[in-house]
């Protein structure tokens, strides 16, 4: 007699086997822990770009503005510090 003999002879034990299989794959999978949104800790980002040979007007309007409205538009970043010395731009998010 083989193994699939006794469920085919008997199906109710096959329904309830298979009812048992069902019942505790639910449970497992109601156990399985779900990170849907991990904890991420913020990090201090900081860029610096190079205009050798500018002033710093020019290195605040051509260079530190457009990337600082570029990078805010980014979701998360609330806050930035920028500063413009002669050729050269740093831009920090705290």
């Amino acid at each position: 007699m083989k193994w699939s003999d006794i469920f085919i002879q008997k199906p109710v034990l096959s329904i309830v086997v298979s009812l048992l299989i069902l019942l505790l794959g639910f449970k497992a999978v109601k156990s399985l822990p779900v990170n849907q949104y991990p904890k991420t800790e913020n990090a201090l980002v900081t860029i610096t770009t190079a205009y050798f040979g500018a002033d710093p007007a020019t290195v605040a309007g051509f260079i530190t503005q457009p990337l600082e409205g570029a990078i805010a538009q980014a979701q998360g970043i609330d806050y930035l510090s920028s500063t413009s010395v002669s050729g050269l731009s740093t831009i920090t998010r705290p």
